[in-house]
């Protein structure tokens, strides 16, 4: 990027100074911005030495109604275009391209196109793909009728059933408007910015919606989405001349300057103050404190190579070590083994993580230490992990894992933080506690409205494996019912940590972790395990001896996999929906081809059911880490996922602060990585056609079934479902 010369410029776009190369050092960038001359379309390219390359087209969309246009445009323009005026392009591509991110995205007053890949002739033919979507779509009527609304008969094949409003966009905004925290985001924007774009819903009130005509459609897209009116940014190691070539020749060069009306003019001031708190406003009066955001947030974007990272004893727990690129940063994480957690004890785990870094420790009130967690780190969390084997299907580790990163100048003081919060945490702050659990408890509760997919998931598998059982525990709908806290400090033993820093910090990072064990060691009461059922897994054959590197699982030798359906009726005017189904763990030979069968099932079938002609904003099957293929819709107007019938995951950018973290948490090494690749690549047809009737035809292996949403008689009527 430094030795990019001016004078290589295609001659359609031009830099109005020299000073629009810039060199950004601290994120190892050249920045060029240019402009288009004939059309006025501007331009940003961020050159940088990583692989990962990435494309955005993005629009100011400024709607002046609560139709939708904008978001039902966005779905509509992805359904086929000049050059590739198929069904569903943008779909196709999901199954072809070996993608590292593909989406599309409506906000208040823009909308964005993004897509990134490693590979050079992908990006060539996305690009395509992309370019010819926004500019020259089809918009056809039938694709707007589909993706933006439509009244049809509730039962398609009885024209005498009642009539019922149908559409993606139509049901997703459904979905959104019952999440009470995004409608109060969405009336708060409207009223204190009422005079323009943000006085409306961007996205759609379900109720305005049906107002929307296919003409305003063509309208809004002929008027906004123009290069005029556009912004592009690229971004990666790739030739910037290649894709200013490309971008002039396949659409820019059919286009003329206009002067659309886009912009937004200010928010006429209120006549009365605004009552502040604007909490709401972040000062940044440190350039340093900025710099570590940022750096945290860039360091993403690295690549790197492993060597098998080493494990060494640290206060007599072992302890990864793993060095890597990571821009000054250091990343922590410590797994907390469980195994001896009493049974009637386990619901509570999510919520003491929950607030567990939220209620003040040491010398510390709680907002002294945010504000030190936030000076000092890049972020510190508590999570429960439910960690399935690879191996076998009915062993597992249950756990908390404790994550955060920082400077390595600040390496002492978040360690000391760490310390302070397992030694000395604020319980006795009943009024705290009381907030944090009010909060957990909204929390979970909305969080249904918007994942409720993975909650039906969640449920539908709760009765094939032990692991999915605890899960449910966890993270399902068992733990919506529970608010309540006890300290489950002296709980966590059998340690193992991970830390990822430079190669020149990792012996400083090391004497700061023994200091952490030895601060925390006096708190650690060594218990027997609950249940005598634990096996030891190796976390490294390589490891030294003495290291204690494995992981201890839990063998559920009473547990009975049984098929169950479960329905929760809720206030909500769409269903989420999911069908699990027991099958392999993930190193046995099916679990490729169930890996690849997923895929082909969405993107070849599912799709076009539950999303074209069902309605539903989505759905899908898919192959879980814990052996359950998994069908799911979300969003939808009932419809179940039927079993009648990934490569792009392969090449995902490898991030620096993640390196090793497969190896650390679930025992899977590079080479058996390796060999999933390798049996990945190996499935044919045959195997495809095998494990489809060997795992999921009717009658084949143990399936749960969930079903999250409206009042539904003719289930309340079936002995054969669980009724919540």
């Amino acid at each position: 990027a430094d030795d990019m010369s001016l004078q290589t410029i295609t001659d359609w776009w031009k830099l109005h100074t020299r000073s629009q190369v810039t060199p950004v050092p601290d994120l190892f960038l050249t920045a060029v911005k240019l402009d288009h001359d004939v059309t006025g379309a501007q331009y940003l390219h961020a050159a940088r030495d990583d692989s990962n390359n990435l494309f955005s087209v993005q629009f100011r969309t400024t709607p002046m109604d609560s139709t939708g246009v904008p978001h039902i445009l966005e779905h509509t323009v992805l359904c086929g275009s000049q050059r590739f005026p198929c069904r569903d392009p943008f779909f196709k591509m999901l199954n072809r391209s070996l993608s590292t991110f593909m989406n599309a995205f409506t906000a208040s007053d823009y909308t964005m196109y993004p897509f990134s890949t490693q590979n050079a002739k992908d990006f060539q033919n996305l690009l395509s793909v992309y370019l010819d979507a926004v500019f020259f779509p089809c918009l056809r009527e039938l694709d707007f009728w589909y993706e933006g609304w439509r009244l049809e008969n509730e039962n398609p094949t009885d024209p005498s059933s009642s009539l019922v409003f149908k559409g993606v966009v139509f049901n997703e905004m459904k979905g959104v408007f019952s999440d009470n925290e995004r409608v109060y985001a969405q009336h708060l924007q409207n009223k204190l910015l009422p005079d323009h774009t943000y006085s409306v819903v961007s996205g759609g009130e379900p109720l305005a919606i049906t107002d929307l005509t296919w003409e305003q459609l063509k309208h809004f897209h002929a008027t906004h989405y123009h290069p005029s009116n556009a912004r592009f940014f690229t971004y990666g190691d790739l030739p910037l001349e290649q894709h200013l070539k490309q971008i002039q020749e396949e659409a820019l060069c059919k286009f003329q300057r206009t002067y659309p009306n886009t912009a937004v003019p200010a928010q006429i001031h209120w006549h009365k103050p605004c009552c502040s708190s604007f909490s709401l406003v972040i000062f940044i009066s440190d350039y340093r404190t900025l710099k570590n955001r940022v750096a945290f947030l860039m360091n993403c974007l690295y690549l790197y190579h492993r060597p098998p990272p080493p494990l060494f004893p640290a206060g007599g727990v072992p302890v990864q070590y793993c060095e890597q690129p990571t821009n000054g940063m250091v990343y922590f994480r410590a797994m907390c083994n469980l195994n001896t957690l009493p049974e009637d004890l386990k619901i509570y785990v999510p919520l003491f993580c929950s607030v567990i870094t939220k209620l003040g420790c040491g010398e510390m009130d709680y907002r002294q230490q945010a504000q030190q967690m936030e000076l000092k780190t890049g972020g510190m969390s508590v999570t429960p992990q439910i960690l399935s084997d690879t191996a076998e299907l009915d062993l597992y580790e249950q756990g908390i894992l404790l994550n955060s990163s920082c400077l390595e100048r600040n390496l002492p003081d978040m360690f000391n933080l760490w310390s302070d919060l397992f030694n000395s945490p604020h319980f006795d702050d009943e009024e705290r506690l009381r907030v944090l659990v009010m909060m957990a408890a909204q929390e979970l509760s909305n969080g249904i409205s918007y994942s409720g997919h993975l909650y039906a998931m969640t449920r539908a598998a709760r009765t094939l494996t032990p692991s999915a059982d605890l899960q449910e525990t966890f993270s399902g709908m068992d733990q919506v019912s529970y608010f309540f806290l006890i300290n489950l400090i002296s709980k966590m033993y059998h340690f193992r940590c991970a830390v990822n820093a430079t190669p020149q910090k990792i012996a400083d990072a090391a004497v700061e972790v023994e200091r952490f064990m030895g601060n925390i060691a006096s708190h650690r009461k060594e218990r027997k395990p609950v249940r005598p059922n634990i096996v030891k897994r190796p976390l490294d054959l390589h490891a030294p001896s003495g290291s204690a590197a494995s992981r201890k699982l839990i063998s559920e030798v009473n547990f009975k996999p049984c098929q169950m359906k479960t329905y929760f009726e809720l206030p909500y005017p769409v269903n989420f929906v999911s069908e699990c189904v027991r099958t392999v763990p993930f190193t046995h030979e099916d679990y490729a081809s169930l890996c690849v069968l997923g895929r082909l099932m969405s993107a070849k079938f599912l799709h076009g059911e539950i999303r074209e002609k069902g309605g539903a904003y989505g759905g899908g099957a898919r192959m879980g880490g814990g052996g359950l293929f998994s069908f799911y819709s979300y969003r939808c107007n009932g419809q179940r996922a039927s079993c009648y019938y990934c490569f792009c995951l392969l090449r995902s950018p490898r991030l620096s602060h993640a390196a090793g973290l497969g190896l650390f948490l679930n025992g899977v090494s590079d080479e058996i990585k390796q060999a999933h690749r390798e049996r990945l690549f190996a499935v044919t047809h045959k195997n495809l056609i095998d494990v489809a009737g060997r795992y999921l035809g009717i009658g084949q292996r143990t399936r749960g079934v969930a079903v999250l949403g409206p009042k539904n008689e003719n289930i309340k009527k079936d002995p054969s479902w669980v009724v919540k």
